[in-house]
């Protein structure tokens, strides 16, 4: 009994030997080539079909990527952020430029109060708090330290001879001076006895 080896071999070699014999008549060359033309065209077409998913493919691919950069909101303009509705609202110190909606232009408004401590202002350098008058940072200013406590006898940044009176939030004049009036929301003074 012959192996399997051996028996495939024998297979292979009578397999071999009538193809050649098949192949030498012209009948069977003539219809190799039409096999042969016939292969071609499939692997011209399997080509094309292949080409043509690809493309697809790709502008599938960028289909998602245009729907994906729609869906992905744009960043806010400079000193904005989007609140819970969905609007823009300048950063805090900042207002916008005009009432214009389609402008979202903002500038930095010195002056304005922080919105988390009414005792911080906007200094006149963008960006920068300043405590408000009569108020002294609580520590050396860091990063993001906004605390601030009332200084008594700390003169007014803003009114010249008035000075931070012992309770907070109150102001006295300088000596030698006195109120113009007693409106409490006036801070206008004059020297003592009419300057004389």
């Amino acid at each position: 009994m012959a192996s399997p080896k051996r028996t495939n071999l024998i297979s292979l070699l009578a397999l071999l030997l009538l193809v050649g014999i098949v192949a030498v008549t012209p009948e069977t060359r003539i219809f190799m080539g039409r096999v042969a033309d016939w292969i071609a065209g499939v692997r011209k077409e399997r080509a094309e079909i292949r080409q043509r998913e690809a493309e697809q493919e790709a502008r599938e691919a960028a289909a998602q990527e245009t729907v994906a950069a729609e869906a992905t909101p744009a960043p806010p303009p400079p000193h904005t952020f989007l609140d819970e509705d969905g609007l823009y609202q300048p950063d805090p110190g900042y207002w916008w430029v005009d009432n214009d909606p389609a402008k979202l232009e903002v500038e930095w408004r010195p002056g304005t109060l922080h919105p988390d401590d009414p005792r911080v202002v906007a200094s006149s350098e963008p960006d920068q708090w300043a405590p408000a008058p009569g108020y002294e940072w609580v520590a050396e200013k860091g990063v993001n330290d906004l605390r601030v406590a009332w200084k008594p006898g700390k003169p007014h940044a803003i009114f010249g001879h008035v000075l931070a009176a012992e309770k907070e939030g109150e102001w006295t004049p300088a000596p030698g001076y006195e109120w113009v009036n007693d409106d409490p929301n006036d801070l206008t003074v004059v020297p003592e006895n009419g300057g004389s």
